[in-house]
């Protein structure tokens, strides 16, 4: 069954965890700052897992991928680098990318709570995936990205 706006729905998560993926690998490339390349590392790591699901979730509803949308996603989180880069912009540019990542990372569970309630509604094809917890993961990422992200507002933009 063509469920056209649900494909358009789940390549545009796809795409924003494509180019979340390629901002945080500018956060781990930082130089000064340890502790927060550990954190880009780590979240980094649960983004793909999610990424991963969310792949499968595509496959299981038979929406299909698409490649260019995730294509160009990928260009711009690469691109992104000349904006967002902390070698390029400095600590600015690491608030701005901790920024964009928190906000991702929100709509993330905007759209985990919303496959939640596709499954609720009877969608057969959602019964495998554990969208409670991804919920509640997408909701403890967005507190890290938030706590990263406030600590640099101080250095970006204010004293510090």
């Amino acid at each position: 069954m063509a469920r056209p706006t649900l494909n358009t729905y789940l390549n545009d998560h796809l795409s924003g965890a494509t180019a979340a993926i390629e901002i945080i690998r500018h956060l781990s490339e930082q130089d000064d700052d340890q502790e927060l390349t550990m954190f880009a590392s780590d979240l980094k790591a649960k983004i793909e897992d999610d990424k991963k699901i969310l792949v499968r979730l595509i496959d299981q509803t038979g929406v299909g991928r698409g490649w260019i949308k995730v294509l160009l996603a990928w260009c711009a989180g690469v691109l992104s680098k000349l904006k967002l880069g902390p070698k390029f912009a400095g600590k600015l540019g690491t608030f701005e990318a901790l920024e964009t990542l928190s906000i991702g990372v929100w709509g993330k569970r905007a759209l985990w709570r919303a496959l939640q309630r596709l499954k609720e509604s009877g969608d057969t094809t959602m019964n495998e995936f554990k969208f409670d917890q991804l919920i509640s993961q997408a909701e403890s990422q967005f507190q890290d990205v938030e706590t990263w992200r406030m600590n640099y507002c101080q250095r970006a933009l204010g004293v510090g």
